[in-house]
């Protein structure tokens, strides 16, 4: 199974990957849909660029310093999925089921993350530049210096979680809900100088 390096334009729905791990393989525009990659132990430094997991299940899979460039994942299955270091842009996520995936550092600009929820979980080093979180929620989180700048923050929630040191610029401030959030004092002049901005307007 993959005994080529790379692969493109080809089918692979409906498959089941019985592999201990997938390394150092690349896959361009290929279809993966409703492929269950469950029994798949580890994928490492892999490329997927432009491909389709639509309904695909990579529950209990760790993935670890691979590359998923605009590739679609709507209604996938990550339960008990670790993404380690992992580049995601321009990756959709849209209606997955991703509430107890796990992201340990990684590039997720510009990926849609919308309805997203994470619960009590550690996020570190993280890179959102331009994701769409729009009704997002950080629920109990560590979210520890990762960058959303320029993201979509419509309804994105950080309700009860640490977000110190995380940075924030070119975000619409008052737009996030921070019901019980610990902030740090650079995100609290921010908050201010914005919430001045609109009295002052």
């Amino acid at each position: 199974m993959f005994e080529k390096r790379s692969y493109e334009r080809e089918n692979f729905s409906e498959w089941e990957i019985l592999l201990p791990e997938l390394s150092g393989r690349r896959f361009v525009e290929c279809s993966f849909a409703a492929a269950d990659f469950s029994e798949l132990g580890r994928c490492v430094r892999c490329t997927f660029d432009r491909c389709d997991f639509t309904m695909a299940r990579w529950n209990g899979v760790e993935i670890k310093d691979s590359a998923f460039l605009g590739c679609n994942f709507k209604f996938a299955n990550f339960f008990a999925t670790v993404f380690d270091h992992c580049k995601m842009t321009g990756s959709s996520f849209a209606e997955a089921e991703s509430e107890l995936m796990t992201i340990d550092g990684g590039d997720w600009s510009y990926t849609e993350l919308r309805e997203i929820r994470f619960d009590r979980k550690q996020l570190r080093r993280i890179d959102f530049t331009g994701a769409d979180l729009t009704g997002a929620r950080f629920i109990k989180c560590r979210v520890e210096n990762c960058t959303f700048r320029e993201a979509v923050t419509d309804r994105l929630s950080f309700c009860q979680s640490d977000i110190r040191d995380s940075t924030f610029e070119e975000v619409d401030l008052l737009s996030l809900d921070l019901s019980g959030a610990v902030v740090d004092l650079g995100q609290c002049v921010a908050l201010a100088e914005a919430a001045g901005a609109i009295y002052r307007g």
